[in-house]
């Protein structure tokens, strides 16, 4: 039998929600490279507890305790095609505008969107997931490397591998870090040297009585948005900042031509700051700031720019 490789590994995403929760429906066009993919089922067995034992003293059986299905999937940041990622981490999308198109995604629900993955596991087989949900988002670049999006996914459960299938990748172009902008908050510029956007919805598997497999994951707490990053000590804005509680937006934004991603964290508070000195070279900081909600609006909303009409498109 021929082993199998990596190379060629990517994930097909359905551009539109399930019909009702883990039944594997949709529309499965957007196709996307991935750096790596640990997205597996596991099935979870124990002992029986019972104190019947051989004479040898081991137990005589065991059963199935529950089906768990995640892991992460990392992917290149692009200007085109992530759109559905954002969808279905933050909740909502909507799109404006006659090309280019603007796309917003917004953190406005707590009713977040189940869909389908196709993992092609490179030259092998691939493995279809059902019932998936963005458990958290990070998204990062650090100065000299490619931007990335990772999605850590809670699944229901997925079909057995089967034949593989050949992608249709869309056109969008990757985001670099020399086209990253300057970080703003409280009227002030920082250039960073790396940064690091968390998503955090807070899903929890939830299993109940006649069956191995999750209900559906709810947002079982109070849903967070940070900004970690690092960048030179050129003054002290940011840690009076973090004295003072200074409550302020933060944009981030990267650019390419007429394409953009732009993050906006509202009414951000910098929660930690550090600035040690251990070297007698350049000094850094490094900090982290959450957003914060308000009447008007959510703690985040990420804006797209781009030549597609469709927010969720490849």
């Amino acid at each position: 039998m021929a082993l199998e490789f990596g190379r060629n590994a990517f994930v097909n995403v359905a551009s539109s929600v399930e019909s009702t929760y883990g039944d594997g429906t949709g529309t499965f066009d957007v196709y996307h490279r991935i750096f790596s993919c640990t997205l597996k089922r596991v099935e979870e067995r124990v002992q029986t507890s019972v104190l019947t034992t051989t004479d040898g003293g081991f137990a005589r059986g065991q059963f199935k305790v529950s089906t768990l299905a995640s892991g992460t999937i990392e992917v290149p940041l692009l200007y085109e095609g992530i759109g559905v990622w954002l969808k279905y981490a933050l909740g909502s999308a909507s799109s404006s505008g006659s090309g280019p198109y603007t796309h917003q995604y917004s953190a406005d629900t707590t009713d977040l969107p189940t869909f389908g993955i196709k993992f092609q596991r490179g030259s092998g087989k691939m493995e279809k997931f059902k019932g998936c949900m963005v458990s958290s988002m990070t998204i990062s670049a650090s100065a000299g490397e490619e931007a990335k999006m990772s999605m850590d996914i809670i699944a229901q459960t997925s079909d057995a591998r089967t034949t593989a299938i050949t992608p249709t990748f869309g056109d969008g172009a990757q985001a670099y870090h020399y086209e990253a902008g300057t970080m703003s908050y409280d009227s002030q510029t920082y250039s960073l040297y790396n940064f690091e956007l968390t998503i955090d919805n807070k899903l929890e598997t939830r299993y109940v009585l006649g069956s191995t497999l999750t209900a559906s994951p709810d947002v079982n707490d109070i849903r967070e948005v940070t900004f970690t990053a690092t960048c030179g000590l050129e003054d002290q804005n940011i840690y009076d900042a973090h004295l003072n509680g200074t409550s302020s937006d933060l944009t981030f934004v990267f650019t390419s031509g007429s394409s953009e991603i732009g993050f906006y964290i509202y009414n951000a508070v910098c929660m930690e700051y550090r600035d040690d000195i251990n070297t007698a070279g350049r000094l850094e900081r490094t900090f982290t700031f959450k957003g914060f909600a308000s009447s008007t609006t959510e703690a985040i909303k990420v804006v797209i720019v781009n030549g597609d009409v469709s927010p969720v498109g490849n």
